[in-house]
């Protein structure tokens, strides 16, 4: 008698409307969330390419422009 009563309520809350917009609203949020840590790590992935093209054209500049590299970073400042 209870397992007839629980699949009823599951099979009402299932033809009701609500479960679906719950359940399509949790997917839309994650795939939101998961979207934002991926951008999040593209952009610090592309800083550090950055900053490591920028280091490395400072050097060669130094070099031009002294005939020597530079010791350390702080010369670079």
């Amino acid at each position: 008698m209870l397992i007839t009563k629980v699949g009823g309520k599951i099979k009402q809350l299932l033809s009701s409307g609500v479960f679906w917009a719950i359940a399509i609203f949790i997917a839309v949020a994650l795939s939101v969330g998961f979207g934002v840590v991926a951008t999040g790590k593209a952009s610090v992935s592309s800083q550090i390419d950055l900053l490591k093209d920028t280091t490395r054209r400072d050097a060669v500049q130094c070099y031009a422009l002294e005939g020597s590299y530079p010791q350390d970073l702080d010369y670079l400042k």
